[in-house]
C-alpha cells in the first residue's frame, strides 16, 4: 500500500515536470521575425539541457519497490508422541468366602398358660355374731358408815396441872419446827435441786459475761471456749479450767480470764447445803 502511494506522487511529479518544459520552449520569444512575409507561424524546436533531460528520465522512470519480505514461518512443532498404550492388568480372581450358616436365634420356651376359665369359687357362709356378754349382776348397796360416837369433855385441868402442859407445849414445839428446817432442806428433789443450780448458774454466767473481753492477739476469729468451773456454796472460786478449746489460744485464755476477773459470785440459794458445785459453761466470742 505504501508502495503505491510512492508511485501515484512521482507520477504527479514528472507530469507536472513535463508540463513546465513544454511551456518553456513553447513561449513567445521573436514571434514577430520569425513570422514570415505572409504572416505564417514557424516554430523554432530547441534541444533541453542535459540536466534537464536527466531530470525528466528519473522522473519518467518508475519508483523502485521495495521487495515484498516475506513474512517468518513459524516452525514446524514436531508430532506429539502417542501415548504408549498401558499394559494389560492381570484380572485377578476374588476368593469365594466360603458360605456362613447363621445359626437361628432359639425361641424362648415359653411357659403354657392355662386357658381354662377359673371356677368361680363358692362365697363363705357368713359367720355367726358372737353374743353379747350376759350383764353383770347389781352391786348391793354399801351399807353406811357408824356415825362416830361423841368424844367426852374432858375435865378442866388443875392450874398446876395446865402451867406444865403448856410448857411442854412450847419446847415441844420449837425442837419440832428446828428438825423441820433441818429436814426440809435435805429433803428437797432432784427437780427441785436441778431448779435452784440451773438458777444459780445463771447467776454466775452473767457475771462472767460482764467482765468478759474479746482479745486483741484474736485477729478478727470467733469461736466458743467450754470452762468447768468449781464455786464454794459462798460464792468463792475454787478452781477453773477449759475442757472444749475453741481452736484459738486467745480465745481460751480470754475465757479464764474473764472468770478470774469475776472474782467472788453469789451466794448458792438456800436449798443447796453442799460444800461446792461444779458447772460446765460455753462462753461466746465473736469479733
Amino acid at each position: 500500500m505504501k508502495a503505491l502511494a510512492e508511485g501515484a506522487v512521482f507520477l504527479a511529479v514528472a507530469a507536472g515536470l513535463h508540463v513546465l518544459a513544454f511551456t518553456a520552449l513553447t513561449a513567445p520569444g521573436d514571434a514577430a521575425g520569425d513570422a514570415g512575409a505572409d504572416g505564417a507561424a514557424r516554430l523554432t524546436l530547441a534541444a533541453a539541457p542535459a540536466s534537464l533531460t536527466a531530470l525528466v528520465q528519473q522522473w519518467d522512470s518508475p519508483p523502485e519497490v521495495a521487495p515484498a519480505v516475506a513474512a517468518p514461518q513459524a516452525p514446524e512443532m514436531p508430532d506429539t508422541p502417542q501415548p504408549m498404550p498401558l499394559p494389560d492388568s492381570p484380572t485377578l480372581a476374588r476368593p469365594s468366602a466360603p458360605g456362613l450358616a447363621l445359626p437361628m436365634p432359639r425361641t424362648a420356651d415359653l411357659p403354657q398358660m392355662d386357658t381354662t376359665p377359673a371356677q368361680p369359687q363358692p362365697e363363705p357362709e357368713p359367720k355367726e355374731s358372737p353374743k353379747p356378754p350376759p350383764e353383770p349382776d347389781p352391786l348391793p348397796d354399801p351399807k353406811p358408815k357408824p356415825e362416830p360416837k361423841a368424844k367426852p369433855k374432858p375435865k378442866p385441868p388443875s392450874p398446876g396441872v395446865a402451867a406444865q402442859r403448856a410448857a411442854g407445849k412450847t419446847g415441844a414445839s420449837s425442837s419440832g419446827q428446828a428438825g423441820q428446817s433441818r429436814s426440809g432442806t435435805a429433803s428437797l428433789s432432784k427437780a427441785q435441786t436441778r431448779s435452784l443450780t440451773a438458777k444459780w448458774a445463771a447467776q454466775i454466767v452473767s457475771r462472767i459475761e460482764r467482765r468478759k473481753q474479746y482479745p486483741r492477739d484474736a485477729r478478727g476469729q470467733d469461736g466458743t471456749v467450754g470452762l468447768r468451773i468449781t464455786v464454794g456454796r459462798d460464792g468463792g472460786l475454787r478452781g477453773v479450767s477449759v475442757n472444749r478449746s475453741s481452736g484459738v489460744a486467745a480465745l481460751d485464755r480470754a475465757a479464764v480470764s474473764a472468770v478470774k476477773r469475776a472474782g467472788r459470785f453469789p451466794a448458792a440459794p438456800a436449798g443447796l447445803v453442799a460444800p461446792s458445785y461444779g458447772f460446765n459453761l460455753s462462753i461466746r466470742f465473736d469479733s
